[in-house]
């Protein structure tokens, strides 16, 4: 087993995630846990939920994971921005959220959310990007609107309503992996988005798990 000294600002990190593990799990973290119910999903993302937490993107780079909720048509809301979700967030159709944590300590327990592709909402779909997530504007209930039609907050002739906010969606089933920024893998992966090749990704996990922080 490798041993590894970390700076404060990375056992910050790691000390913080380790609290949202215990709150979500008690005392006793699993090496493994698994969510398909919608509802649950969105309640274990927004437990770790934060600043410190990192979204892998199913294409490359990630982004923060701020808040997440779930709602009632079986979806998960999330957003990496400090706005509320009214205004701007993803809109995603949760298969499954898996947690890993194959290490004797926490620091590199994560996150796997797998989900459903659905049709494009705009009709061009000239806002998809390569591996198939979408941004729009939602005007109402499956109902969307190409990202340019903004600047003049009209489309097809009628305003824009005052609900109306952007989007991101997945056309494709993708997946997204979360992990604390205080991870050794954090540090690692960068724009390579392992977490699409289970095998690859399961043994860097476990390579990362197998620091022991002194």
């Amino acid at each position: 087993m490798t041993k590894s000294n970390v700076d404060e600002s990375q056992r910050k990190l790691i000390d913080l995630w380790e609290a949202k593990l215990t709150n979500l799990f008690g005392h006793d973290v699993p090496v493994r846990a698994e969510w398909t119910d919608p509802g649950c999903i969105g309640r274990v993302l927004k437990v770790m939920s934060g600043e410190d937490a990192y979204f892998f993107q199913p294409g490359d780079g990630g982004l923060d994971l701020i808040d997440c909720r779930s709602t009632s048509e079986g979806y998960i809301e999330w957003t990496d921005e400090n706005e509320p979700l009214d205004q701007y967030a993803f809109i995603l159709k949760p298969i499954r959220l898996v947690m890993l944590n194959p290490g004797a300590q926490n620091h590199e327990a994560n996150f796997v959310l797998e989900v459903e592709g659905e049709a494009a909402g705009c009709p061009t779909g000239e806002v998809t990007n390569e591996v198939g997530i979408e941004q729009c504007y939602e005007l109402s209930d499956g109902v969307y609107a190409p990202c340019d039609a903004g600047y003049l907050r009209e489309y097809r002739g009628k305003p824009f309503p005052a609900t109306a906010r952007v989007v991101r969606r997945a056309t494709r089933s993708v997946r997204f992996a979360l992990f604390s920024k205080g991870s050794f893998y954090y540090r690692y992966d960068g724009y390579k988005a392992l977490h699409n090749d289970p095998v690859a990704f399961e043994k860097l996990v476990n390579t990362c798990a197998s620091v022991e922080i002194m």
